[in-house]
Order: structure tokens, then sequence, then C-alpha cells
């Protein structure tokens, strides 16, 4: 299957698909983590209404500075489900990525952090992903600035999505 025979949706749509029609297949496993559709859609939810006590509204651009793991999936998604911007840092070479138990100071804990989701009511809140528009920004990558001097780097949810249907099916195969 080509590129050109996909749907473009946004990018948080296509997990809120993955969910309903797969919510018990693996949708990301790292290492010896693993979560389902399912799970990602509500892990992503919560995180979505935490971000949204937290003042955080579409078009607001959330920095993200974390190792690869599955909450970094739950804020990525989450702040796509709210029509944030994701801005990806590249924590490869830092050691104070924190959002876990226990406290650091000037850093947010994983439990108070998703206690904010408490004050935000679950059904207030679905339709501020509908407005989302394949053109609207979905994320920025930020380079550090390794190999040239830092930038961002918008990508729109039709980029995002045919880079990775380019890589993964065109390329890779997968499907």
């Amino acid at each position: 299957m080509s590129w050109l025979e996909f749907e473009t949706i946004p990018f948080a749509e296509a997990l809120l698909r993955g969910a309903e029609v797969h919510p018990d297949r693996d949708c990301i496993v790292v290492s010896n983590d693993r979560v389902t559709c399912g799970a990602l859609e509500a892990r992503a939810r919560v995180v979505r209404r935490s971000f949204i006590a937290l003042g955080i509204q579409r078009g607001d651009r959330v920095g993200i500075l974390m190792a690869n793991s599955l909450d970094y999936t739950d804020i990525l998604f989450g702040a796509s489900l709210i029509g944030a911007i994701p801005v990806l840092y590249n924590a490869r070479f830092k050691a104070q990525v924190f959002l876990g138990d226990g406290h650091r100071d000037d850093f947010m804990d994983r439990d108070t952090f998703y206690s904010h989701a408490d004050a935000v009511d679950p059904i207030a809140v679905d339709g501020r992903h509908a407005g989302t528009r394949v053109t609207d920004t979905a994320l920025m990558f930020y380079t550090s600035g390794t190999t040239a001097m830092p930038k961002g780097c918008p990508l729109d949810h039709i980029v995002l999505q045919h880079a990775g249907v380019v890589g993964g099916a065109d390329r890779l195969r997968l499907n």
C-alpha cells in the first residue's frame, strides 16, 4: 500500500481509531514495558485532563524533555488530544529527566501531575480534539545543535503521518 492510499488524519486521531478498533492489541513495547491501544488512549485522556487543569490550551507548546518511555507517549498523545503542540527535545544526553516517583526540586512528580486530572470533568473536554485540522502543527522537534545551529522544526499532521507511512509501510514493509 502506498502513502497515496492513506487517509490523512490528525496525529491523535490515529490513537483514538486504533483504540476503538483494536483496544487489546499492543500499541507500544519499550523494553519490558508494554501498553495496549485502549490503555494508551485511557492514559492519554488522563494526561489531557491534567494539562487542561494546568491551563494548557489548543495551540500552546508543551515541551517534552524525557527519555523514551511509556510516560513519554502518554504526554505526547495527551497534549495532542487538546490540540496543544508537543515540542520534542532530545533527552539523549540528559540525566535530569524526571516524571517519576519521589520528589526533585523544580520538577513535578508523576502523582502530583496526574492528580490534577481529578479537577477536570472527562466528558467536558471530549470536544477539544475535534477541531484539529491536518494542516495544524502536530508537533515540533527541537534539535540541540550537535551538528548545526539549534532550531525548532514544526511538522503538521500531514507531514508527520506521511513520514511514518513512507518510512514504515513503503520502506520497512510494515502494515
